[in-house]
Formats: structure tokens, sequence, C-alpha cells
């Protein structure tokens, strides 16, 4: 399987692209992924992830229950890409996470509340 990015419009009309990402054995399997997930939308661009260069992320959340939040640096290809190694990173000292994170998810939907999320091409320092 293969990661693409495919850049879409979700309806007629709409002026604002989204990006759909998915796993797919060839470009021809990932286009009928988005058709399917947006029968209206209109492709606009696909692309492997692995022709999408690294981005510096920093992202601030907490764990449900916590009363501090945390911003990390982190870089990813995707935002998706880089929540996902937020989370991981969050949870890496918690004892039992596996289960906590299951029943997180269960309960709020999410295993990690973001607040903010910022991209940028060029690193990024946190200064306190």
């Amino acid at each position: 399987m293969i990661e693409y990015r495919l850049s879409l419009l979700e309806q007629p009309g709409n002026l604002l692209a989204i990006a759909f990402d998915c796993d797919a054995d060839d470009l021809a399997h990932a286009i009928e992924q988005a058709q399917n997930a947006y029968p209206e939308g209109r492709i606009l661009a696909c692309t492997p992830l692995a022709d999408i260069p690294e981005r510096y992320w920093a992202i601030t959340g907490s764990i449900p229950g916590d009363d501090a939040s945390t911003t990390l640096t982190l870089t990813a290809r995707t935002k998706l890409h880089a929540i996902r190694a937020f989370e991981d990173e969050m949870w890496a000292d918690e004892p039992d996470a596996d289960v906590q994170r299951e029943s997180l998810k269960l309960e709020h939907g999410v295993c990690v509340f973001i607040e903010s999320i910022v991209a940028s091409a060029s690193p990024i320092e946190i200064v306190s």
C-alpha cells in the first residue's frame, strides 16, 4: 500500500480545497477512495505522500482530565501524521496508555484535546 494525498473540492461551488489522505494500491485506487468519500467532489491533484516534503509543526494540547497543556514541536508530512505523533509523545510515559487511550476515545471521541496547530516550512522554536 502507498499513502496518497488528494486535493479536492468537496462539492460543486466550493472554492476551498481540502486534503484527503488514504492508503491505496495505486493512483487509480486512491482516486476511487476519494470519489467514494466525496461523490460530488472534484479532484484537483493526487500525490504520493512520500513526494510531499516534511514540515515543522508546533502542537499544543492536553490529555483529557489533565489541567496543564503541553506544546511539542515535531516534523511530519501531514497534519494527521503530526497529530498522531503528538498523541504518541503525550502518552509515551503514561502507565496502561493503550487502555486509557481507548477509554478516552470512547468517552470523548479523542485521546488528546488539541488546542492549536502551527505548521511551517522552517524550523519552529518554542521560547518560554
